[in-house]
C-alpha cells in the first residue's frame, strides 16, 4: 500500500512539473501569437525600418522626416502612412515650481488613424498642424496623463501644457491603455514640431520609424518592392546623402515580437519534451492502476500545474530581461486552464488504455527510456555548465573604465531656453562649476547622450586623404562629447599624446582637437602615429564641419554591451561643448564620492543642487554603474537561468524514470 502511495505522489509529481512548464509556454505564445494587437484590422499593418547597406552588412536606421514625405507622396502600395519617433522622446512638463520628466512621441497627423485608435476627449492632430514646422504647438495626452493631472476633467481639452519651456495647446486626450508604439508615450506632439530645424530640414537626420496600412490584396512583399523603387530612386538622385539607404517592410506583429518568436519556439518544444517525458514516467509508475484513478490523478496534475505555472510567470518574468508590451497579459486566462484540463482528460484517458505492463518487452522499453532522460538531463546539465561559464567570463571581462562607486544621472536640457549654442554652452558650465562642490562628490564628469551601457549612438567621419569604399570616403564610429575630467573619472588611460582642456574647446564650428580610442587608432592609421592625424564629420565636402587634429588615444572602452561578443567600436571623443547634435541635450552626469560616502547618498544632494540649477530641467534615471550593468546583463542572467532549471527538471525526471524501472524489475522478480 505505501509503495503504491509513493509511486502514486512521484506520478502527480512528475505530472505537476509537465502541466506547470506547458501551461507557463502556453501563456506566453497565446499573448505572443495568437492575441490580437490593440489597433484596427492589424493584419492590414506593416512596419518601416530604415537601414543602411554597406559591403552586403545591413544595419538598422532610421528614416529622415523628408523621406518620408517622399516615401508617402511616391508610394502606389498603402492607404496611409504614419511616422512616429520610435526612441524615447522625453519632455519637461512645467508647473508652477515644479517639473516632471514625461516621454512622449513626436508622430505625423496620420498615426492615431493608421492605427485606428479613438479619442477619449477632444480630437487628434490635423493635417494643417502638422503641415507646416514649429506653426502648431498642439498636443495630445495619453488617458493616465490626463487623469493623473486634471482628473479626467473634460475641460482639460483646450487649456495649455508648458512642456520644454513652451505653451502646447491640448487638443485631445487617447483612448484609456494606448501608450504608442513606443508603450511608455505620455503625451504626443506633430513630428513637425521637433527639438530643431535639422530635424524637418535635412535628409541626413534620420530619427523616425514608420508604420503604414496596406491597399486591399497588396502583400507586404509587394510594399518591399514598391518602397525599395522609391528608395532606390532617391539614392541616385541625392547620393550624398541616401547612398545605401534602405528599407525593410514587415508584417506589424513582428514590430512587437519578432525577438521573441525564435526564442519561444525553441521554449515550447522545451516544455512540450518535459511534458512527453512525464507522461511517459507516469504511465510506467502507475502500472495497472484504474481509469478512474489516472483520470482524477491527471486533473489534479493539470490544476497543480497551472497554479505553478501561475507562480513560474509571476517569479521569472519580472527578472528575464524581455520586454513584453503592456498591452499583453501574461496571466493563466480561461483558454489555457481549459487547455489544461482537456488535456488532462486525454491523458488520463491514454494512460487507461495503454498501462505500461511488468513485461520482459516494457521492462527493456522502460529501461530505454530512462536511459535516455539520463543522457538528457548530463546533457542540459553540461549545457547550464557552459551558458553559466561563459556568462560569468562575458560579465568579468575588462570593460576597459572602473565601475565601482560610480554614480550617474541623467537631465535633458530641452525647449527655447536651449536653443542657441551659447545657452547650453552656459548651461554645461554652470553644471561643471556647481556639482563638484557638492558635499561629498571627489570627483565629477559630465558626458554627453550617451555612457558605457547605453545604446550604440554613432556618426560618420572623414579622414583626410584617406580612401573608403564608403559613400564620400566617411567612416562609421562611436561619438562621446565629454568634459576634460571625463577619462579621469572613468579610469579610462590615455596611451598617446593628452586630452582636451576646457580652455581649448573654444567657440563652437572652431577646429578643436579630439581624442580617439585605440581601436579607432589601429583601424585608421595601423603602425602609424595617430598624433596629429586630421578628421572631420560627415562628407569631406561639407563645409560646416571643420577639420580636426588628433592629440591623443584613449583605451578602449566596451561600450557596446558586456555580452557583446565583437571588438570595441572605433570611439571618437570631444569637448561636450562640441557636440555636434545640439538638440535635444541630454547630459549625464558621472560622480565619485568622497572616502566613507556611498554612492546612493549622493543622490538626493545631487538633485536638490540640479534642481537649483534648473528647476525646469529636472534629474532623472540616478543609478550605480553596477547597476547599469546589472541591467545590460539581466537578460543573459535569465537565460542561464533558465537552462538550469530545465537541466533540474530533466534530472528529476530521469530519477523518477530509473526509480520507476527499478521498482518495476523488483516487481517482476517477485
Amino acid at each position: 500500500m505505501d509503495n503504491h502511495k509513493g509511486r502514486g505522489l512521484a506520478a502527480l509529481l512528475v505530472l505537476t512539473l509537465g502541466f506547470g512548464a506547458l501551461a507557463a509556454v502556453l501563456v506566453v505564445d497565446k499573448a505572443v501569437f495568437l492575441d490580437p494587437l490593440p489597433f484596427k484590422s492589424p493584419a492590414g499593418l506593416v512596419s518601416l525600418q530604415g537601414v543602411f547597406e554597406q559591403k552586403g552588412d545591413v544595419q538598422d536606421w532610421g528614416i529622415s522626416h523628408i523621406d518620408f514625405l517622399d516615401w508617402r507622396k511616391q508610394n502606389k502600395v498603402f492607404e496611409q502612412m504614419a511616422a512616429f519617433s520610435p526612441g524615447e522622446m522625453a519632455f519637461n512638463l512645467i508647473s508652477g515650481n515644479e517639473s516632471e520628466r514625461l516621454s512622449g512621441e513626436l508622430v505625423s497627423y496620420t498615426y492615431f488613424p493608421v492605427l485606428g485608435i479613438k479619442p477619449a476627449a477632444g480630437r487628434f492632430f490635423t493635417a494643417e498642424e502638422d503641415g507646416q514646422p514649429f506653426t502648431h504647438p498642439v498636443a495630445v495626452l495619453s488617458y493616465g496623463l490626463w487623469q493623473r493631472h486634471f482628473g479626467g476633467d473634460p475641460g482639460a481639452v483646450g487649456k495649455t501644457l508648458d512642456l520644454n519651456g513652451e505653451p502646447y495647446k491640448i487638443v485631445g486626450v487617447a483612448q484609456q491603455g494606448f501608450r504608442g508604439l513606443s508603450d511608455k508615450a505620455d503625451a504626443w506632439i506633430p513630428s513637425s514640431m521637433p527639438p530643431g530645424p535639422t530635424f524637418v530640414a535635412n535628409r541626413r537626420m534620420r530619427w523616425l520609424g514608420g508604420v503604414a496600412r496596406l491597399k486591399p490584396g497588396v502583400t507586404p512583399e509587394q510594399a518591399q518592392a514598391d518602397l525599395s523603387r522609391i528608395t532606390s530612386a532617391l539614392a541616385a538622385k541625392y547620393p550624398d546623402m541616401n547612398e545605401g539607404m534602405g528599407v525593410v517592410v514587415k508584417p506589424f506583429q513582428s514590430f512587437w515580437s519578432g525577438q521573441l518568436r525564435d526564442g519561444l519556439r525553441l521554449l515550447t518544444l522545451g516544455a512540450a519534451l518535459v511534458f512527453l517525458l512525464a507522461g511517459f514516467n507516469a504511465a510506467a509508475l502507475l502500472g495497472q492502476a484504474s481509469l478512474v484513478r489516472r483520470l482524477l490523478l491527471t486533473m489534479a496534475a493539470a490544476v497543480l500545474g497551472l497554479a505553478l505555472a501561475a507562480w513560474v510567470l509571476h517569479a521569472l518574468v519580472p527578472v528575464s530581461g524581455v520586454t513584453f508590451p503592456s498591452f499583453l497579459h501574461l496571466s493563466v486566462g480561461p483558454a489555457v486552464i481549459l487547455a489544461m484540463l482537456a488535456l488532462a482528460d486525454v491523458l488520463g484517458v491514454v494512460l487507461g488504455l495503454a498501462p505500461v505492463r511488468a513485461a520482459a518487452g516494457s521492462r527493456r522499453l522502460l529501461g530505454i527510456a530512462a536511459g535516455l532522460q539520463v543522457a538528457l538531463a548530463l546533457v542540459l546539465l553540461v549545457t547550464a555548465g557552459l551558458k553559466t561559464a561563459d556568462y560569468r567570463r562575458a560579465v568579468s571581462q575588462d570593460l576597459g573604465f572602473r565601475t565601482a562607486g560610480l554614480l550617474t544621472l541623467r537631465v535633458d536640457l530641452q525647449g527655447p531656453k536651449y536653443e542657441k549654442d551659447p545657452q547650453v554652452i552656459d548651461a554645461i558650465r554652470v553644471y561643471r562649476e556647481r556639482l563638484p562642490k557638492v558635499p561629498g562628490v571627489a570627483e565629477l564628469a559630465i558626458g554627453g547622450p550617451t555612457i558605457p551601457t547605453d545604446p550604440w549612438a554613432g556618426g560618420y567621419i572623414t579622414i583626410e586623404d584617406h580612401p573608403s569604399d564608403t559613400p564620400d570616403g566617411m567612416y562609421p564610429i562611436m561619438t562621446h562629447g565629454v568634459s576634460p575630467d571625463y577619462f579621469k573619472v572613468l579610469g579610462v588611460p590615455i596611451l598617446q599624446g593628452r586630452v582636451f582642456t576646457a580652455e581649448e574647446a573654444g567657440a563652437p564650428g572652431t577646429p578643436y582637437g579630439v581624442v580617439v580610442s585605440k581601436e579607432m587608432a589601429e583601424q585608421q592609421w595601423p603602425g602609424q602615429n595617430p598624433l596629429g592625424k586630421h578628421l572631420k564629420f560627415g562628407a569631406r565636402k561639407n563645409p560646416l564641419h571643420p577639420m580636426l587634429t588628433v592629440i591623443g588615444v584613449a583605451g578602449n572602452v566596451q561600450h557596446e554591451g558586456l555580452l557583446a561578443e565583437k571588438r570595441p567600436a572605433p570611439d571618437l571623443y570631444l569637448p561636450i561643448l562640441q557636440s555636434p547634435v545640439r538638440l535635444p541635450t541630454t547630459l549625464n552626469i558621472l560622480a565619485r564620492p568622497q572616502k566613507g560616502v556611498t554612492p546612493e547618498s549622493l543622490v538626493p544632494a545631487l538633485e536638490r543642487e540640479m534642481r537649483a540649477i534648473a528647476s525646469d530641467s529636472p534629474p532623472y534615471d540616478p543609478a550605480t554603474m553596477e547597476e547599469r550593468i546589472q541591467r545590460q546583463t539581466q537578460g543573459g542572467r535569465f537565460r542561464v537561468l533558465l537552462v538550469s532549471l530545465f537541466a533540474a527538471l530533466a534530472l528529476l525526471l530521469a530519477a523518477i524514470a530509473v526509480y520507476s524501472t527499478v521498482g518495476s524489475s523488483r516487481k517482476t522478480a517477485r
